[in-house]
């Protein structure tokens, strides 16, 4: 339908999932040569596409180029636009300390299957523009916090929104700095990993919204002419919505009890 009634959409697939998918499948292999490397690779994938300036081939190359710069290879001829590996080269002591893989080795075959499987590198070609779900994803987790999923909540709570407001009053945070200037790192274990992974420190998060929903609650109820009355304009709800079943939603009527035990007993007493 996208490819036929809008050809001028551009179709873009979630960066976020693809590179979700990557890390499964090398952890998958349960190898702990290549485990050393998942979040390095996974790493070079976002910046492949970072960098790419909306080049498919580019994009590409630039990603398969990760099967010789793991096996400590770092210039080679089999390309078009990627010959060589962008990063400055490395010292005696820095490049003898990192896991290089062995071409023969099992982890480098496992990392060749993935890097080159036909259906990622068909996919690839529509993540040129880097679009992603990563901070939906992360508004989702949120959610949590002001609804969490063990508890029962009307629709009413839903609507509220608490956790879009936290959400949009703390994006823009930078990251925090010691006194003396410096940027702040914590280490966050990281379940797709399976180990600790470095993250920025943010600034404290600003929770100013809640007081400002709390004084225009108090003002709102100052200034109405019954607080009973405000209350119950707005709790104006339909007992049966607010007790909304699954069979509800779908649309059904829910029987009478004593016509469905009756429709029941005859069912059996027919046979």
């Amino acid at each position: 339908m996208l490819r036929e009634d809008h050809k001028t959409i551009k179709h873009e697939f979630d960066l976020w999932h693809i590179v979700k998918g990557v890390k499964k499948r090398m952890l998958q292999s349960r190898n702990t040569e290549l485990k050393e490397w998942v979040r390095m690779v996974s790493n070079h994938l976002w910046y492949c596409v970072c960098t790419c300036d909306g080049d498919a081939l580019l994009l590409k190359e630039k990603w398969t180029s990760i099967l010789h710069h793991i096996i400590n290879v770092h210039e080679w001829l089999s390309a078009e636009k990627m010959l060589k590996c962008e990063h400055e080269p490395y010292s005696e002591e820095d490049g003898s300390s990192r896991p290089w893989l062995e071409r023969s080795s099992k982890a480098f075959g496992t990392l060749q299957k993935v890097v080159m499987d036909k259906r990622l590198l068909k996919k690839l070609d529509k993540v040129t523009e880097g679009i992603h779900t990563g901070e939906l994803e992360s508004i989702h987790s949120l959610y949590t916090k002001y609804v969490p999923k063990r508890k029962k909540f009307t629709e009413e709570s839903f609507q509220a929104r608490l956790a879009a407001l936290d959400h949009n009053h703390n994006i823009d945070r930078e990251q925090a700095q010691t006194k003396k200037g410096a940027l702040q790192f914590k280490l966050q274990y990281s379940k797709p990993v399976g180990g600790y992974v470095v993250k920025a420190m943010k600034t404290p998060k600003s929770y100013n919204f809640r007081r400002e929903i709390m004084v225009g609650v108090v003002e709102r109820c100052l200034s109405a002419s019954s607080m009973r009355s405000e209350l119950a304009e707005h709790r104006h709800i339909d007992a049966e919505k607010e007790k909304r079943t699954l069979g509800a939603h779908k649309g059904l009527v829910k029987p009478s009890k004593e016509d469905a035990v009756a429709h029941h007993l005859s069912r059996f007493a027919n046979k």
